[in-house]
């Protein structure tokens, strides 16, 4: 149940980057938080890209590419060995589309029991994961 937001410059990257960059955080990002990669969590692990006018780094416009990601997931699963194993697929993905390691920076936001919400209920670690079986 991953919720990705990515914020960068408008204009950094294709739609197809994009495309790729999602398909391949999805897929670590589900990995990451203990889900098995099939259709029912894909379903909601979510990749929202954010594109800003511009970005500034020390008060000037930024002289690089840069991207922001900020990874929502429940914080029962994001082990340090896990945390560790995305940051690293997410920037790597960044890499494989021409950008520079360096200027991804990967923020989690631990979602606490009790702190997340779908459909008019509290949603649990527990029930996402019992959800998402085959």
């Amino acid at each position: 149940m991953p919720l990705i937001d990515i914020v960068h410059a408008s204009g950094s990257l294709t739609s197809e980057q994009q495309q790729r960059i999602s398909e391949r955080i999805t897929a670590a990002a589900i990995t990451a938080e203990g889900l098995p990669d099939n259709v029912r969590s894909r379903a909601i692990a979510v990749v929202a890209w954010h594109a800003a006018d511009s970005i500034f780094v020390g008060g000037k416009p930024a002289d690089h590419r840069r991207f922001d990601v900020r990874v929502r997931a429940f914080a029962e699963a994001l082990t340090d060995q896990r945390r560790t194993q995305l940051v690293e697929q997410v920037t790597q993905a960044f890499r494989d589309e021409g950008g520079d390691g360096r200027t991804v920076w990967c923020t989690f936001y631990p979602l606490q029991p009790g702190t997340f919400g779908a459909g008019g209920s509290l949603v649990s670690y527990d029930q996402v994961k019992a959800m998402m079986r085959d």
